[in-house]
């Protein structure tokens, strides 16, 4: 504005003081900023707070003044300059929770929702070794997860139970220890590897993973709890990365009559080494084969047990669907077969009737005093069963899953009692109408199959 030469009178002349924008220019490192984050600011705007960006599978650590990321973060701008600011961050998604030790850290807690979530190598400088207790119980939302590959050692109780979408994830072939209830309930996962560094499974750890196909078992793994893989009914194939020998010394622990802790007993194939196991000869380094060992296996079809063998678990070779027959080695001093059905040496034990044998009835020996628990347990083609007089003691779930079995003739048909499962035999008989060839297989099969039966 200016005053023509010339011009008379007042003049009034109003200043148009406008304050300098300053420029912010943030170096977001692929990130996205935060909408709240200006890119312009004035004196009159100060203090101005800074947000946190954000990034994929990152966690923002600061803003810093250079690339270099070195001296103090930046959290407000207090002076009226142009400012370069840039994005740090460490590896790792948002909304993780930690508890920290002295030379480690513990996940405790995920509050973010993203379907992919990254757990760091480091947090304050301090290795992450544990995914802790529920620390992602029903995160619904999680469909994948990405594990430290180095350092974590164990995944705790229930710490991914309830997450129904997850689809997958890599256990680290650092972790030793697979907590109860880990994955219970992740009906979306389908497979699963367990590293050769993992020696105990928990109770329940696959509990309900109803899509589950396929489970990989690293050859370090000495024991699996109970329920360990109860209802995964879509199980197919195991893979075990040791030796049969190892397999045999895995103890399948059990509660009552569930024997779900073995991955089997969901009828599936076995792969030893990636070979399918069908013709199995026990090797003589053997001497002992675990309790439920190879139930539910339905890839076996025979069996050969050497004379190094001294002990044979129950439920060993029981629901063995495609198994025709069990040779024990002439000279073993416990263990006999004959005809393919595997009886102790001195014939007063029956231990497994093949599951696969295609007779309908069979008649037991007249020297047997003991049916073995789960002896004809899944054999679907036997229509008829004789029990002789020398019988006196029938295991729990000896004719389980017996569906054809409509005819079981008892010599000896008074003076029987059974108890519930583990329990001690009671002081009354119970009364048993087992004249009745058809009640006593229904006995047998259905309404007392869980019970053990004594007499005299």
């Amino acid at each position: 504005t200016k005053i023509e030469k010339g011009t008379v009178g007042n003049k009034t002349i109003c200043a148009d003081i406008s304050p300098t924008k300053y420029t912010i220019t943030y170096n977001l490192d692929g990130g996205t900023n935060n909408p709240s984050n200006v890119e312009y600011f004035t004196v009159n705007d100060l203090p101005l707070s800074l947000e946190k960006p954000s990034k994929k599978y990152y966690t923002f650590d600061g803003w810093y003044a250079n690339s270099s990321f070195s001296g103090n973060s930046i959290t407000e701008i207090t002076e009226a300059n142009n400012i370069v600011l840039y994005a740090s961050y460490v590896y790792g998604s948002e909304g993780l929770s930690y508890t920290e030790y002295d030379t480690h850290v513990e996940v405790t807690k995920y509050s973010g929702t993203e379907a992919y979530v990254v757990i760091p190598d480091f947090y304050n400088k301090k290795l992450v070794t544990a995914i802790g207790n529920e620390a992602f119980k029903d995160c619904t939302f999680l469909k994948d997860i990405e594990l430290p590959p180095c350092y974590m050692t164990s995944i705790g109780k229930n710490a991914f139970s309830g997450c129904t979408s997850l689809t997958s994830i890599t256990i680290p072939d650092s972790v030793t220890e697979i907590g109860n209830y880990a994955f219970k309930n992740c009906t979306s996962l389908t497979s699963i590897v367990i590293p050769n560094s993992v020696t105990s499974i928990g109770s329940g750890a696959f509990y309900n993973c109803t899509s589950l196909t396929s489970v990989t078992i690293g050859n370090s793994v000495t024991e699996i709890g109970s329920f360990a893989f109860v209802s995964c009914t879509s199980l197919e194939n195991v893979f075990y990365l040791g030796t049969i020998e190892q397999w045999c010394n895995i103890s399948f622990a059990y509660t009552n009559s569930n024997l779900s802790s073995n991955p089997l007993y969901n009828t599936a194939k076995l792969y030893i080494s990636e070979t399918l196991v069908t013709d199995l000869v026990i090797p003589n380094t053997v001497t002992s084969i675990g309790e439920a060992a190879f139930i539910g296996c339905t890839s076996l079809t025979s069996v050969t047990i050497p004379s190094s063998v001294t002990s044979i678990g129950n439920w060993a070779f029981a629901r063995c669907s495609s198994l025709e027959s069990i040779t024990v080695d002439n000279i073993n001093t416990t263990y006999c077969s004959i005809d393919g059905v595997l009886y102790s040496r001195d014939g007063k034990t029956l231990y497994q009737y093949p599951a696969g044998k295609t007779d309908t009835s069979f008649v037991i020996p007249s020297t047997i005093k003991t049916i073995g628990a789960s002896a004809f347990h899944g054999s679907t083609s036997l229509e008829c069963v004789t029990i002789p007089s020398s019988v006196t003691k029938i295991s729990a779930l000896a004719f389980s899953d017996c569906t054809s079995l409509t005819k079981a003739i008892f010599y000896v048909t008074s003076g029987w009692y059974c108890t519930g499962w583990g329990t001690l035999p009671e002081t009354d008989p119970t009364s048993f109408a087992l004249s009745n060839q058809s009640t006593a297989a229904t006995y047998l099969t259905s309404s007392h199959v869980d019970w053990t039966w004594w007499r005299g």
